[in-house]
Formats: structure tokens, sequence, C-alpha cells
């Protein structure tokens, strides 16, 4: 993708929040380290409170992330987080009919559809993210996405309650992955 188009996407959708803020990686100020010091300081501050909370992390890898999404799902979702037309258009374009193959000294690989940006991969799974958001009342402690892989971090008093928690999270993005067209990524848990 062109670069000035992923800086340009990037800042819109850091501008406008058009990204859940937990959402890392290919962001600026926002890397792997970023990530890991979020999830460390909901551990401590579950472990200060008065009821000792139990933590636990439910860890999601989405595999074959980059060369398996869905490009009409893709503009799907860059749409549904308000991208302006002109620069969906213009992805949608650059992603019609596009291939690569990769060549190494002197083999070439066979032809295969263009890899999507990490930027692009942002908005096409950000929907990952919100599913552990607190809709139903629980006590959900940190979602943290970078790239292509999302942690839900949950704390409670029982070890009951969080098994609950994580199995109802843990259909929920199965539902996600479900709704992705065949072909598509796949989710490992």
């Amino acid at each position: 993708m062109d670069k000035v188009l992923a800086k340009r996407l990037l800042f819109i959708a850091d501008a406008y929040g058009f990204l859940p803020r937990t959402h890392t990686g290919g962001r600026a100020a926002a890397g792997c380290e970023h990530a890991v010091h979020l999830l460390l300081e909901k551990v401590h501050a579950s472990w200060q409170t008065r009821e000792e909370d139990v933590v636990s992390l439910l860890i999601l890898d989405v595999s074959g992330a980059f060369d398996n999404v869905s490009h009409r799902r893709l503009i799907h979702y860059l749409r549904k987080r308000r991208i302006p037309t002109p620069m969906v258009n213009w992805i949608n374009s650059f992603l019609t009919g596009r291939s690569t193959c990769i060549k190494l000294l002197e083999v070439t690989s066979e032809r295969f559809p263009t890899p999507i940006s990490p930027i692009l991969y942002l908005f096409y799974n950000a929907d990952l993210l919100d599913i552990a958001m607190d809709e139903d009342g629980l006590r959900h402690g940190l979602v943290i996405g970078y790239i292509d892989d999302t942690s839900i971090m949950v704390n409670g008093r029982t070890t009951e309650e969080l098994t609950k928690t994580l199995a109802m999270l843990h259909k929920r993005a199965e539902k996600w992955a479900n709704q992705q067209p065949r072909g598509a990524s796949q989710l490992d848990i």
C-alpha cells in the first residue's frame, strides 16, 4: 500500500478514535512493549484491590492473518469505522486483482494475492477487540490487540467467575471468526 496513504489512514484513525485505543502495533508510540506494560499495570492494579481479585488472560491469535483477509470484508470494516469514502475506494482499487511473488536467488514463487498492510489489518480485526467490552456488566479487565494477536484480561473474585466470563468471551471470539468469509483468517485460541 502506498506509504502516504498508510500514514494518512493511521493519522485519521488516531485523531478521530476510529480504532480501539488499546489496539497496538503498527501505530506510533504503541508497540509491543506498550501492550505488555498495559497488561502488567492491570494485573498489579487488580492485585492491589481489597478483594485481591483473581486475574486470567485469554490470548487469541489469528492464523494466516495478512494473506487470508477477505478484501470485501475489509472494505466493509473500513466503512463501518468511518474511513472517508475516497480513501476506501482507493484501497479497494489497490487490492483488486493484485498479486505478488517472491524471488530468492534463482527461485521465484508462484503468484499469490498481495497481503494487506498492518494498518489495514488493525481495521479488519478491530471488532474482535470490541467483543469483550463491558456490555453485560461483567468485570472485564483489559482488551489489547497487537496487530493480529488479541489478549483479553479479566479479573474477578473467583476462578469460577473467570471461567464463565472467559467461556462467554471465547464464544464471542468464535462468532467473530465464523462471520469471516470462507478462506479468510482462522482464529487460534
